[in-house]
């Protein structure tokens, strides 16, 4: 009985210094603006969900995109701000933001911590890696010398406009599936010993990180909002001025085209492991 008292306390233990790390963390992000403060709340409640289930492995993974988007999105932020051409939703990430880009991976992992099936940890992983390999694509993309062009006409736009591909920014889709898909997962399953290194599961999510951040541009291309400031006399994804809508829904915004590509990143994932396996 004391020694199963003493077990608890030493979980009680590592759970709090878990969540402690993790709240430093998230105030750190707040006080450099990379959150809001409902950002700062939604990466909270993400970060207790995975530590109070002892999922450590798959919450640094989660950190890591994170980290990696942040550093991108400040790396010659200078740079990028004279050359986009198109106003884009800008400042801190907000819950929504949040939502949007890891709501799918908590849904696979409490799916899985449900019945242990290990398509579901294809499916969590495939999510975060699409929504890592559209991050760098778009971040990294911006600093290609060439135009971008639509992916469907393949004709020149815009630098910032949805849907617009570079050679640039497709090696970087590739290499931000690849970071989540190889090394952090691979990390992640060394943190979590219980879940042995899987290249089922790997490559899986590799092709369904790097397919799921195509599908990403063909819906900025077709179906995401743009509108005409009259006001400024330039573009943009989001009408603050009273714009005219050129192309798209009003309503079918950046963040939803993320929350479909993490849904679609986990759904191709799923099916990835399944041929695969």
């Amino acid at each position: 009985m004391q020694v199963y008292a003493l077990q608890i306390d030493k979980d009680l233990g590592w759970h709090l210094l878990t969540l402690c790390a993790s709240l430093i963390i998230s105030l750190y992000s707040y006080r450099k603006k990379s959150v809001s403060l409902s950002g700062f709340i939604a990466m909270l409640w993400v970060s207790s969900f995975f530590i109070f289930n002892q999922q450590l492995g798959w919450l640094l993974l989660l950190f890591s995109m994170f980290a990696s988007s942040s550093l991108l999105t400040s790396y010659k932020k200078a740079l990028k701000e004279g050359s986009i051409q198109v106003e884009l939703k800008s400042g801190p990430r907000d819950a929504w933001q949040a939502i949007c880009n890891l709501g799918i991976s908590v849904v696979c992992m409490g799916i899985f911590l449900w019945n242990s099936e290990p398509s579901w940890l294809a499916a969590l992983l495939g999510s975060v890696a699409s929504a890592n390999s559209d991050s760098w694509a778009s971040e990294i993309g911006m600093l290609s010398t060439s135009p971008p062009r639509m992916i469907t006409t393949w004709k020149p736009v815009p630098r910032g406009t949805s849907g617009g591909v570079s050679a640039l920014g497709l090696a970087a889709c590739v290499g931000g599936s690849a970071f989540i898909s190889i090394p952090m997962y691979w990390l992640a399953c060394e943190i979590n010993p219980l879940y042995p290194f899987s290249w089922s599961i790997s490559i899986s999510s590799f092709l369904a990180g790097i397919v799921a951040c195509q599908l990403d541009s063909l819906m900025g291309e077709r179906f995401q909002a743009l509108f005409r400031l009259h006001t400024k006399e330039q573009y943009s994804e989001i009408n603050s001025s009273g714009g005219t809508l050129l192309k798209g829904f009003a309503w079918f915004t950046n963040d939803l085209v993320n929350f479909i590509t993490t849904l679609a990143g986990a759904a191709l994932a799923l099916l990835f492991y399944i041929l695969f396996s």
